[in-house]
């Protein structure tokens, strides 16, 4: 579901944060024209250029298919007791998620902020399997 979540995210960043559409080759006159946009701002750009190049997606597409098979325990978020010890990854996926969700609209991050969390996700799992020496098993 979170590589579903994350390639349907990819035309609502396109069209609601930025106005553009996946469907129309980007080309250096509207790189220019959107580049003297008040609005838009080097990481802006930055994130255009990056979802309107081809090679973006072979790599989106390699790594989510990698996630797909690889046994990698993620971080469950079932919360058994509401003590820090037992539960800090999780109360750290929770405070980043709000930190990049809560100012997302005064960032200029909106819908961005989507795969942002699920990278934070995927990261922290794997924070928190190095940590814990935790052995990968057959049983996922």
């Amino acid at each position: 579901p979170s590589s579903a979540i994350i390639v349907a995210s990819i035309p609502i960043i396109m069209e609601i944060q930025y106005k553009l559409n996946l469907y129309y080759p980007i080309n250096e006159e509207i790189r220019t024209y959107l580049a003297g946009r008040y609005f838009y701002r080097e990481w802006d750009m930055l994130v255009i250029n990056t979802l309107f190049e081809p090679s973006f997606y072979i790599a989106l597409t390699l790594i989510l298919c990698f996630l797909l098979v690889v046994r990698l325990p993620l971080l469950a978020l079932k919360f058994k007791t509401w003590r820090w010890k037992s539960n800090e990854y999780r109360y750290l996926l929770i405070i980043l998620s709000i930190l990049v969700a809560a100012p997302a609209d005064f960032t200029g991050v909106r819908f961005l902020a989507i795969p942002i969390i699920i990278l934070l996700y995927i990261v922290i799992s794997i924070i928190q399997l190095i940590f814990k020496n935790k052995p990968i098993s057959d049983e996922i």
